[in-house]
């Protein structure tokens, strides 16, 4: 298994975790404790993507711990998602928008995947 691992998010930019044919197996989320309203981890089956104007294939809503500490959510996927071209990934303020979640952003975010290429 691979892993691609993120902490900042840049408007319009997505992150390349894998550029080729992979099967997401889990994403680890570690919320910030001082975000008080919800960000959105959007995935994107491309080599690289472009946020706001490409339509993530997934978006998993990340919500504000309310002040309880770094705590980490996980998000299993026993039988893997299968991206065909690679996996792209985005934190933004809206569940299919382009604007990167900045002081609600999670600290980070842990992509698990078995590359296919």
């Amino acid at each position: 298994m691979a892993v691609s691992r993120t902490t900042s998010w840049t408007n319009s930019t997505g992150v390349v975790d894998y550029a080729h044919a992979a099967i997401l197996r889990s994403v680890r989320i570690t919320l910030t404790p001082t975000a008080t309203a919800a960000s959105y981890l959007q995935f994107f089956d491309a080599a690289s993507a472009t946020p706001g104007s490409d339509t993530p294939v997934a978006s998993i809503v990340i919500p504000a711990p309310l002040n309880q500490g770094n705590k980490t959510r996980s998000f299993p996927f026993p039988s893997g998602i299968p991206f065909a071209t690679g996996i792209c990934s985005f934190v933004a303020t809206a569940f299919n928008g382009g604007t990167a979640a900045t002081t609600h952003a999670p600290a980070a975010v842990v992509v698990d995947f078995t590359p296919l290429a």
